[in-house]
């Protein structure tokens, strides 16, 4: 698997593992990261809860990145790269919902209680 097909599938088989994971140690998420979906399966009180997921998630981002750049490096002039360029869809999609997901999160962080808490916190060790 050294040339052709063989790096891009050994870094997806890598990518699928990491998701794999990430949904092992996240079962409450759906498949496409639908943030009213994870409201209603989860609460969360923690703001440190909060940043875990935002920071997984961010991981799980940057593996989509690096696979997708691998996917662009593997392009080759004068060859037709329709299953190479296939291959990025579904990341794309994936990676839209994760996008959306964290700045849903975000927001609601900002606006809550946690915000709250944060500044009562901090005002207090000034």
């Amino acid at each position: 698997m050294g040339s052709g097909y063989g790096p891009l599938i050994r870094e997806y088989i890598y990518f699928l593992l990491a998701k794999l994971a990430f949904h092992k140690h996240h079962p409450e998420f759906n498949g496409v990261f639908d943030y009213e979906e994870y409201l209603s399966l989860k609460s969360i009180n923690d703001p440190n809860e909060g940043y875990e997921t935002i920071t997984d998630l961010m991981t799980l981002q940057d593996q989509i990145d690096a696979f997708q750049k691998l996917v662009f490096s593997h392009f080759r002039h004068g060859v037709n790269n329709e299953c190479r360029i296939s291959c990025l869809v579904p990341l794309v999609q994936e990676s839209y919902g994760i996008y959306k997901f964290i700045t849903s999160m975000l927001r609601a962080m900002h606006q809550s209680e946690f915000r709250w808490a944060y500044n009562v916190g901090y005002s207090s060790h000034k």
